[in-house]
């Protein structure tokens, strides 16, 4: 998850993550106090799911229930 902050750092995180099979979540720069972070997460990794604040905390949850589910130790 990638929330509102300036510069670039978590990008290249972020594209390592969904590389090896994580699900990638930003935070919509449009509602974002600093929308430089979330604007480079998207540029670095376009397939990431973009949320507001408020539908983040619930993507989450749906995607820890689900991996519960499977019995998967990771989430995302």
């Amino acid at each position: 998850v990638v929330l509102s902050g300036n510069q670039d750092d978590g990008s290249a995180g972020l594209r390592v993550l969904v590389d090896h099979g994580g699900t990638a979540l930003v935070q919509d720069p449009d509602e974002a106090a600093h929308a430089d972070m979330p604007r480079n997460a998207m540029r670095v990794v376009p397939e990431a799911r973009v949320l507001t604040a408020a539908e983040l905390g619930a993507a989450i949850g749906v995607l820890v229930a689900g991996a519960a589910t499977a019995g998967d130790d990771r989430v995302g």
